[in-house]
């Protein structure tokens, strides 16, 4: 028997309360210890819905001196580590993650110049009861369109911000954001971003965007690709066998937190948490043939 949709949309609601009444309390925390950050996404883009935009975790960008500090912040605040990658490490408590970027994806260069760049592209936005720092209107549009091209076709909720974005942000902060780009060395992912819509594919000839060199990851993630793949990348990418075989280990035995949030067999108690623990390395190795096919696709097209 479903849940009712008046008691959907109560729900709903309040998790989006608890989510913004979290965020405030961890940006408050972060700015008393010194550690720099910006809300990403999640209520910053409420002006493309007309009210309340639906997410479900908090993602902040951090600047790369301070992310130990603000690791140590959340930490002090009871989260707990619960996975990471090259861009971001996500952290978890009671149902919440908190998700502090050194980057992001499609962003060639370096976190250093990244926070150069977007830490003086900012305003503020209250979010609870607390003035939060925030990107601004250009470089939230170039957000939109890296966070779709990371996507690809995979998830809705990235395309839909970006025909939001297209429908409604005026050329001359596309024209902005487009220059940001260049500045992060992102032009292969925003153009990539872009080409996913039609709205985008008439801005990229308005404003004579060009494509640029781009990655196998750009390509790879654009193209919807198989769950493993991005994994299996990164693995080829990683150098020395030490740091090889330490990924393969976390990514087939990987954490309880993250397995909880993996399959919905782990979060039946103990006996499907150790059922899952024993699926993770089989799940993985079905998809290797799939995952490596669409790496090579990938290769290619970065390629030309």
């Amino acid at each position: 028997m479903g849940v009712p949709s008046d008691n959907r949309l109560a729900l709903a609601a309040a998790r989006q309360l608890t989510l913004e009444g979290t965020a405030a309390r961890v940006v408050r925390a972060m700015n008393d210890a010194g550690a720099l950050c910006l809300l990403l996404k999640g209520p910053t883009l409420s002006d493309l819905y007309d009210g309340a935009r639906q997410y479900s975790d908090i993602d902040l960008l951090v600047a790369p001196e301070t992310m130990r500090t603000a690791e140590g912040v959340l930490v002090g605040l009871g989260f707990v580590l619960r996975d990471d990658d090259p861009h971001s490490r996500i952290w978890w408590r009671r149902g919440v993650d908190v998700d502090l970027h050194s980057t992001l994806v499609g962003v060639q260069a370096s976190s250093a110049r990244l926070w150069e760049v977007l830490g003086a592209e900012t305003e503020v936005h209250i979010v609870g009861d607390e003035h939060v720092e925030v990107l601004n209107a250009p470089a939230r549009a170039l957000h939109v369109v890296l966070h779709a091209a990371q996507h690809g076709l995979q998830e809705p909720k990235p395309r839909e911000d970006l025909k939001r974005a297209l429908e409604r942000v005026p050329e001359n902060t596309w024209a902005d954001a487009a220059r940001l780009a260049v500045a992060l060395d992102a032009q292969a992912a925003f153009w990539t971003g872009l080409s996913m819509e039609p709205t985008g594919r008439e801005l990229q000839a308005s404003l004579e965007l060009e494509k640029g060199p781009s990655r196998t990851e750009t390509e790879l993630r654009a193209s919807t690709a198989p769950p493993t793949a991005v994994g299996l990348l990164r693995l080829a990418e990683t150098p020395g066998l030490g740091a090889k075989l330490n990924l393969i280990w976390r990514e087939a035995f990987p954490s309880s937190a993250y397995l909880r949030t993996w399959s919905p067999l782990a979060r039946r108690g103990r006996a499907g948490l150790a059922l899952a623990h024993l699926w993770r390395p089989i799940w993985i190795l079905i998809r290797l043939g799939p995952a490596l096919a669409a790496i090579m696709r990938a290769r290619r097209a970065a390629r030309g």
